[in-house]
């Protein structure tokens, strides 16, 4: 018995060793985040529960009864085009608290928040708008201040969908009309930089890789008259 237990406590000590010993997440710090493809990412963060929360990082508003958050990651993305970004942490297996930033993390300004707009306490944001070349800081914590087991992982989901703004001042007029017809829907030149092949892409509505007929219907249902 008295080895049974002396064993016991051993497998404790290092069990609770190893955990404490775990390195927390490489974007655990709003100065660290991980840099996520501007049109389509699925991020896997595992070991969730290693993540620590700053004390001067910024802080999101929606949170249930503000009860507070902990174990924050964090995320960047910089958009090409001014467009609409979803998001979620479907399929991650903690309670998640979703926000968006704008700006650098000494002064970053929160424009969009969710607690559990999705399924099983899970967060989702839809239809955020981002503008063209600006970086935006995207927070996902843990809702409470309870502890989190090594099993927790998050999944963190996005999508940039185009607005067929072609001259990036987020609307789209007479002058997008110009350069889609001019520009994009003539095929690129193959003089054009990498920078005028990109900009086309925010009216590939499709999302086929090329710019057709069908991408100028859906640039048709986006065009506000001037």
């Amino acid at each position: 018995m008295k080895a049974s237990s002396s064993l016991s406590r051993f497998l404790t000590a290092t069990l609770l060793v190893s955990h404490s010993s775990m390195a927390a997440p490489p974007n655990d710090n709003c100065s660290g985040p991980t840099e996520v493809h501007p049109v389509t990412f699925n991020m896997l963060t595992p070991q969730i529960g290693t993540a620590t929360a700053e004390p001067n990082e910024p802080l999101e508003s929606c949170e249930f009864l503000n009860a507070g958050t902990s174990n924050s990651v964090w995320f960047s993305i910089t958009p090409a085009f001014c467009g609409i970004l979803n998001l979620d942490t479907k399929f991650s297996n903690y309670d998640t608290v979703l926000s968006v930033f704008e700006g650098v993390c000494e002064t970053a300004i929160e424009i969009a928040c969710d607690d559990d707009s999705g399924a099983r306490l899970l967060s989702a944001l839809a239809d955020v708008s981002v503008s063209a070349e600006r970086t935006y800081l995207i927070k996902v914590a843990h809702f409470g201040f309870g502890p989190l087991p090594e099993s927790a992982s998050l999944r963190l989901n996005g999508q940039l969908f185009p607005i067929g703004d072609l001259d990036t001042d987020c609307d789209v007029d007479l002058d997008d009309y110009h350069l889609f017809a001019m520009e994009c829907l003539a095929g690129p030149d193959a003089s054009a930089t990498r920078a005028e092949q990109q900009q086309c892409h925010s009216v590939d509505f499709d999302d086929d890789g090329d710019i057709d007929l069908f991408d100028f219907s859906g640039f048709q249902n986006r065009f506000e008259a001037p």
